[in-house]
């Protein structure tokens, strides 16, 4: 007991700054987790809440660019374009406008992802074109919601997109889609009905661009309209409804400022409502969070830190009881914890445990501010955006310069050429990969041409829609550099892509444009290029001057190749017909693109009628053949499409053969009965009886003879001398009479004509008859 009293008063030094030592651990610590909480899971709370509000900025934006900059091209499009103004208008249109207006609306269509179909009312011919069917009357167009709306409806207090479900039959096709309609008319009023251009965007699309990267599950975001009906959100089945009635919906209708936030109960759970208003559009952004959702991290931050307290203090209170130098022993674990993962901080310094804490923390919350800097700053997809309306159309210098300029974009010559690269194989190669691999792919393509152009050119590359990549360049003045150089520079690029990437690709090369308003200029003539991979095939590298002779002029239909198709597929002879459909697509290698796509769609519309004369409608079904123009466009090659058609023809053939046998049957014996009926007449003729049966002459001849062994005249010939023996021997009319009721028309004919069936003269033949006749009635008396 004295011993432990003399340590105390020896050691009371000791014992007191213990005693301190474990006041200020835990003051210290108490601080610290208080402080760490507070700051931590406050800045995170802030930052959940700040991203909510982002994202819907973020939608807002791209829904706002989307649709403003959709409504101002087609509204251009509507006033300026020849094609559109001759559908609406048009008094009367030759097959080839026909094509033209319908091949324009497929191509509008296809350059804008957001869109799902496209129409031209004209009411004044009583027509409907369209980017999905062929022309129809309006009152068989498929889409009868549309033309009841502009027939009976004052389409301006509708507004300018027009949310509607369609629920349709088109060509046996089911269609069930979301979409919002955008109707340009000059009369926009039920009581006057003028020419309507309809343009329809896929609901679901847009909801897929204006919540594409967002990346949070816990978010939903959602379009209204000023009634309250739903035109866009992350739930389809809820598109088209109406939740005007809905407190917190009524709120952000009646909320007189263009953006903000609530924080309401909705079904006992809270949320977090951040709204903005699009004034132009007369629609509500709105994105919803469950809040305890968005907080279960920080939550479970504040118990991890909690406990952690409690576990410190708890190490500290044991430590300091032991020795003073054991308290260093947790704030070691802890940094040798931190520096399993942040051990690159250090790169060879010195620093202490606190030095090394502080710079972990700054390399932490400056990784922080990089992510939400990338996720609000969306740069790919803006800079591409802008680039697709510099070269594509739709370019604004007061509007579009300043934001070039924020993206690094900056134009530093004056003379501009687009060049493209497109994917060879596509459909077959690449159809089936995930979008992702493909992105990547095409991302690798981008990559290696902006590194061979870098060093020679300024270049702007992006991906374009499907199979392409669109590279624009510019330069300062004709003297920089030559444009056999620049063809050169774009061959290598070419070569490249196709040696580390291992894929085909073909090469299109524009005009050079002085201005950056002229750049659609080139871009057309490129892309128009491009679709001469047609007749070059892949790998191919086209410039817009190598397509000049091809479209100096207009050729006309090759009608004999056709006919010659035509005869070869009704009489089953392959070869022929093999070598019928290469004459014809060889032909088609020296026309223009337009012409030939007009003479192949001309081809599939005419085989497909002769289809229908060979094969019943279930079987033309099952081999798909409605479909024959869509696989045909498909292919990238005129040689491709050749194979394609080749290859229905023999299905349809084969087809045909497995019917043909019982089929053949049927026609011969109406063949011989009309024979019979008709023996009499002297116009009988191959000819006349194959019409009658609706087959050519040359396959009747060669069905009747397979399945009867005798030819059509033949068969003829002996039935007509088979009944002038009866007619001989049963009455008593004259030769000559005879020789006419039998459908000859000369005696002497049927005088030689019989001798040669029977041996004998018609005369000849009745007295040997009769002679006969009577011996055997004499033999009857004498028996």
């Amino acid at each position: 007991m004295w011993g432990i009293k003399q340590f105390v008063q020896q050691r009371k030094l000791l014992l007191k700054m213990i005693f301190s030592y474990l006041i200020v651990s835990f003051i210290l610590i108490g601080i610290f987790s208080f402080l760490v909480v507070d700051k931590v899971t406050g800045n995170l709370t802030d930052d959940i809440f700040d991203s909510v509000e982002t994202m819907n900025n973020q939608s807002f934006n791209t829904a706002n660019v989307l649709l403003s900059s959709t409504y101002t091209y087609f509204s251009s499009v509507y006033i300026g374009n020849e094609h559109i103004i001759n559908g609406l208008y048009g008094e009367q249109f030759s097959v080839l406008d026909t094509y033209r207006i319908n091949q324009y609306l497929i191509d509008l269509k296809a350059a804008n992802p957001l869109i799902e179909s496209i129409y031209i009312y004209n009411f004044e011919n009583d027509t409907v074109f369209s980017s999905e069917t062929m022309l129809q009357k309006v009152d068989d167009f498929y889409d009868k919601d549309m033309t009841q709306i502009i027939k009976n409806t004052n389409t301006s207090k509708l507004g300018i997109f027009i949310p509607r479900h369609l629920a349709a039959l088109k060509s046996d096709q089911k269609i069930d889609k979301n979409l919002i309609s955008l109707v340009y008319s000059k009369y926009a009023t039920k009581e006057i009905v003028d020419s309507t251009f309809v343009v329809n965007l896929d609901q679901q699309t847009l909801q897929n661009l204006v919540t594409k990267g967002i990346g949070n599950e816990s978010l939903l975001s959602m379009i209204i309209n000023e009634e309250g009906t739903v035109i866009s959100h992350s739930d389809p089945s809820l598109i088209n409804q109406n939740w005007g009635s809905e407190a917190h919906i009524k709120k952000v209708i009646q909320s007189k400022f263009g953006k903000g936030e609530l924080r309401e109960e909705i079904d006992g759970k809270s949320y977090l409502i951040s709204y903005m208003k699009a004034d132009s559009l007369g629609w509500s952004f709105i994105g919803m969070a469950e809040i305890n959702s968005l907080l279960t991290k920080v939550d479970k931050l504040k118990q991890f830190i909690v406990w952690l307290t409690v576990i410190f203090i708890a190490i500290a209170a044991l430590m300091v009881l032991f020795s003073i130098r054991l308290i260093y022993t947790p704030i070691h674990r802890l940094i040798k914890r931190v520096g399993s993962s942040l051990g690159e901080l250090r790169d060879g310094a010195q620093l202490n445990e606190y030095e090394f804490l502080t710079k972990s923390f700054q390399h932490l919350e400056s990784k922080v501010s990089d992510l939400q800097h990338n996720i609000s700053g969306y740069k790919p997809a803006r800079r591409k955006e802008l680039l697709t309306f510099v070269v594509k159309g739709g370019y604004v210098p007061h509007v579009h310069n300043k934001q070039l300029s924020e993206l690094g974009i900056r134009f530093k010559g004056d003379l501009f050429q687009v060049c493209m690269l497109r994917l060879d194989g596509y459909e077959q190669h690449f159809g089936r990969m995930d979008l992702m691999d493909v992105s990547l792919i095409k991302y690798a393509a981008a990559n290696i041409a902006e590194e061979i152009i870098a060093g020679q050119l300024q270049a702007s590359v992006f991906d374009d829609q499907d199979d392409g990549i669109v590279m624009l360049l510019h330069w300062a003045s004709e003297s920089e550099i030559t444009q056999q150089a620049i063809l050169k520079i774009i061959q290598d690029v070419q070569a490249s892509i196709s040696s580390y990437l291992k894929i085909s690709v073909t090469a299109a090369v524009g005009s050079v444009v002085h201005t950056i308003e002229e750049i659609p200029h080139s871009w057309n003539l490129t892309y128009h290029a491009s679709r001469y991979r047609l007749i070059y095939g892949h790998h191919a590298f086209i410039t817009s001057e190598d397509i000049r002779t091809n479209e100096q002029k207009e050729h006309e239909y090759p009608i004999a190749f056709e006919k010659a198709i035509t005869d070869s597929l009704k009489m089953g002879e392959r070869e022929k017909l093999q070598q019928a459909i290469g004459d014809f697509f060889h032909e088609l290698k020296g026309y223009p693109y337009d012409e030939i796509m007009f003479f192949l769609s001309q081809l599939c519309g005419s085989m497909i009628r002769i289809f229908k004369g060979m094969l019943n409608e279930e079987d033309l079904m099952y081999n798909g053949i409605s479909a024959l123009p869509e696989k045909i466009r498909k292919q990238e090659t005129i040689e491709q499409m050749e194979v394609e058609f080749q290859a229905v023809c023999e299905q349809i053939m084969e087809r045909r053969d497995q019917n043909s046998s019982q089929k053949n049957v049927k026609v011969v014996l109406i063949i011989t009965d009309l024979i019979q009926q008709e023996f009499d007449n002297p116009n009988l003729s191959v000819e006349g009886l194959a019409e009658q049966v609706g087959l050519s002459t040359n396959y009747a001849r060669k069905i009747f003879k397979d399945q009867t062994g005798k030819s059509i005249t033949q068969y003829v010939t002996d039935y007509r001398f088979e009944k002038a023996k009866q007619l001989l021997l049963e009455t008593d009319h004259l030769a000559g009479t005879i020789c006419e009721m039998i459908g000859l028309t000369s005696k002497n004919h049927f005088y030689a004509a019989f001798k040669k069936y029977t041996g004998k003269s018609p005369i000849h033949f009745r007295k040997e008859y009769q002679l006969i006749d009577k011996l055997k009635d004499i033999q009857t008396q004498e028996g």
